[in-house]
């Protein structure tokens, strides 16, 4: 937990100044070559260079920390029957909170939906190849969204195989698309998905691993990098808005993950024996120090692996109640990861950890030498 201090910073003091034209609409070309800002805490200032020498920053023996989640194509489109009418419609899934990992991967049985006017208990959604959801229960969750409970009239592995065939990449709404223009929709199915992706349960990708192809990793590899796979199915709790001015009091939505025991051998060796440990992208961080924070609570030496290999729950938000403050990570060294959006909980953490003006200033010079934001966008890497 950060410590309490004056003047405490709220919601607005998180907001920036951020043009459309900054947020990128596709992919580059190439996944490797995006800009990136690398951060220096001893001089307070970045320079720039490019992801794909990301290497060079990266000294033999520093853990690289990936998250292998695997993004579910959780929009669906189908046609609501309601009272005797049909209209078009729109769910995007979301983890069940009551989903059991450890039995039966992520539930799909809990979604958003629009228009949220039309969608009432009872009615029914239609969509190709037969599939239907009754729509059973809708309520308001503790941010205020209207989250539908949905009951499917088939098992949960053939709606994962209706979904590779039918469904679309859940793509942030800042990311504008014609629906009907087939080439983007190609391009986002490829792209919008880490090269390393295997464990299927996320509704947003972990975007800065968006950077990476297989060929640089073993280029990692054999230049001295240890590569650590955590998995932490992206959620609700990722991308979910601030909506209350005093920021701790937003809640943050529950996303499942899990690591691996090699993967915290690899990590915990790292700190013993003074090498850095760096996370690819916010998802990746939050799932090491929630489980770093788990492990000693517990009472057990930050090395065990007493509770590795099964799934757990997080709700780790960092952020700095003033300027002067910032999250001091048990685990962590460094993290890479994308530009965010103002206001987010994922700039909040990147405030948290580099300090609030600094990251305010980080911010200006990407935005000043053309730099391209969010989930398609560039990256930097940071330190503390």
């Amino acid at each position: 937990m950060l410590e309490k201090s004056q003047n405490h910073l709220s919601l607005e003091d998180f907001d920036y100044c951020l043009p459309s034209e900054c947020i990128a609409q596709q992919p580059l070309e190439r996944r490797s070559s995006s800009k990136m800002l690398v951060w220096d805490p001893l001089q307070s200032s970045a320079t720039e260079a490019c992801t794909r020498d990301l290497q060079d920053f990266l000294q033999p023996g520093t853990v690289l920390v990936l998250n292998n989640t695997k993004v579910f194509p959780s929009r669906f489109v189908g046609r609501l029957s309601n009272l005797g009418k049909s209209a078009k419609v729109e769910l995007f899934l979301l983890g069940s909170p009551f989903s059991t990992p450890e039995k039966s991967g992520v539930c799909w049985t809990h979604a958003l939906g629009k228009p949220v006017r039309k969608i009432v208990p009872g009615a029914q959604i239609c969509f190709a190849e037969g599939l239907q959801a009754t729509v059973v229960e809708k309520k308001e969750d503790h941010t205020g969204a209207p989250v539908l409970s949905l009951q499917w009239n088939c098992a949960e592995l053939d709606l994962l195989d209706w979904a590779a065939k039918n469904g679309q990449m859940p793509l942030p709404p800042y990311i504008r698309r014609d629906p009907t223009d087939a080439c983007l929709r190609e391009v986002d199915t490829l792209r919008y998905q880490t090269e390393y992706a295997k464990h299927q349960g996320s509704v947003a990708a972990p975007t800065a691993g968006l950077h990476f192809t297989k060929g640089q990793l073993e280029q990692m590899r054999a230049a001295g990098v240890e590569i650590a796979e955590v998995t932490l199915h992206v959620g609700a709790g990722t991308f979910m808005p601030v909506k209350t001015s005093d920021i701790a009091a937003h809640f943050m939505h529950e996303e499942v993950y899990q690591i691996p025991a090699a993967s915290w051998r690899k990590v915990t060796a790292a700190k013993q024996q003074g090498r850095r440990v760096i996370c690819v992208g916010t998802t990746s961080f939050r799932c090491v120090e929630s489980f770093a924070k788990q492990v000693v609570e517990a009472g057990h030496a930050l090395e065990s692996t007493v509770d590795c290999d099964r799934w757990h729950k997080t709700r780790l938000f960092v952020f700095p109640r003033s300027q002067a403050d910032r999250f001091n990570p048990r685990v962590v060294d460094g993290l890479f990861t994308n530009f965010h959006q103002p206001k987010s909980t994922l700039f909040m953490l990147v405030c948290a950890l580099i300090g609030y003006t600094e990251a305010q200033s980080l911010y200006q010079q990407a935005l000043a030498h053309d730099f391209r934001f969010l989930s398609y966008g560039d990256a930097c890497l940071l330190s503390w």
